[in-house]
Formats: C-alpha cells, structure tokens, sequence
C-alpha cells in the first residue's frame, strides 16, 4: 500500500510523528515544527444548499 490508499494514509495521519514529518517534507516553506492536534479526514458540512467538503488534513497556523 501507498499513502495514496485512504486506509494508509489514516494510519499515517494519526501517528503524530510520522504526520508531522511528512507535513513537513510535502510544505517545507511553512516551517512546521509541532502538531496540535490531529484530525483526519474531517468533515465541514454547511446550509443544506450548499456542498459538503471534507479535507483528507484540516490545517491551522498561529495567524
């Protein structure tokens, strides 16, 4: 299996380090030094109307 596989890649994403360390190797430029908190695969739902999305890894910055 590959991280492409969506069960690989949950397992991936919930060891925080190895999470962290691929973050890191795939966005070198932002500098990422720790995980809060890890969420995979998490689902935003709004209005009936609209879409539901759901992001493979829910990111945020100090800013």
């Amino acid at each position: 299996m590959t991280i492409t596989n969506d069960i690989m890649f949950g397992m991936v994403m919930e060891n925080e380090q190895i999470c962290l360390e691929l973050i890191q190797r795939s966005l070198p430029e932002l500098n990422i030094k720790a995980i809060s908190r890890i969420t995979p695969q998490k689902q935003i739902t709004g209005p009936i109307s609209a879409r539901t999305v759901r992001f493979d890894v829910f990111v945020r910055d100090e800013e």
